[in-house]
């Protein structure tokens, strides 16, 4: 049961996580074509998830990472767009979805007086817990769509790209910490708040440089059209 749970909400958080990128970046197929790889990527991070991950020696230090790397490569499959944008958006995706689903369960611990174990272990309100999350992030989802459409993108690099790196490279860093602070209760809610700050920065940021790309493209084309003219 605990192995189609997982699947299903891995499955759901795949799906989301294109409904999100489907807010920045173009797709490179539509129909069948895309949902074939969409598969393909689905199953890859499943197994990494269910099976693989569960190898490492030093789990928390890096199944973070491969998890990014193997959504990098999903994105990078199904959508057209720049390394730095896209570099971006799925750090930025990944770490909102992992602070959403957090917080959902701090929240209710430091309501209801439970640790962890139990509330693990009571497996009614643990998976009540989880489709929670998946709505949580559903409606999440919605409200980044409803905002923000995804901008024109002509490649041209543009001098701000080193600067956007910059956002990506700091939730990493945060990553990192949350995920080898767990053995510190105290320290793991600290890095899980900045985590949170982090994340409210990043979409602010990637709101506003999309804003500023969409403003210099127009200045482009309207240069072209008065020289032209």
């Amino acid at each position: 049961m605990g192995y189609v749970l997982s699947i299903l909400m891995n499955a759901l958080r795949t799906w989301l996580l294109t409904k999100l990128w489907d807010s920045f970046f173009t797709r490179r197929f539509s129909g069948k074509a895309f949902w074939a790889y969409w598969v393909i990527w689905t199953a890859a991070i499943t197994v990494y998830v269910n099976i693989l991950q569960n190898d490492f020696r030093y789990r928390y230090a890096v199944d973070f990472v491969m998890e990014l790397v193997l959504f990098y490569g999903m994105c990078l499959t199904l959508y057209c767009g720049r390394w730095d944008r896209r570099l971006f958006v799925v750090i930025t995706g990944y770490a909102c979805f992992f602070s959403i689903s957090v917080l959902i369960e701090k929240a209710w611990l430091l309501y209801s007086g439970m640790t962890r174990t139990e509330y693990v272990y009571n497996k009614p309100l643990y998976t009540a817990f989880i489709f929670l999350r998946g709505l949580c992030l559903v409606a999440f989802v919605i409200l980044v769509r409803h905002f923000h459409t995804p901008p024109q993108e002509n490649g041209k690099p543009r001098a701000w790209i080193p600067a956007s790196t910059l956002f990506p490279l700091c939730t990493l860093f945060v990553l990192y910490r949350v995920f080898n602070a767990e053995s510190a209760a105290g320290e793991n809610d600290a890095w899980t708040f900045c985590l949170l700050v982090m994340c409210a920065v990043d979409m602010v940021a990637l709101f506003l440089l999309d804003q500023l790309e969409s403003t210099a493209q127009m200045r482009e084309a309207l240069a072209v059209a008065h020289q032209r003219a």
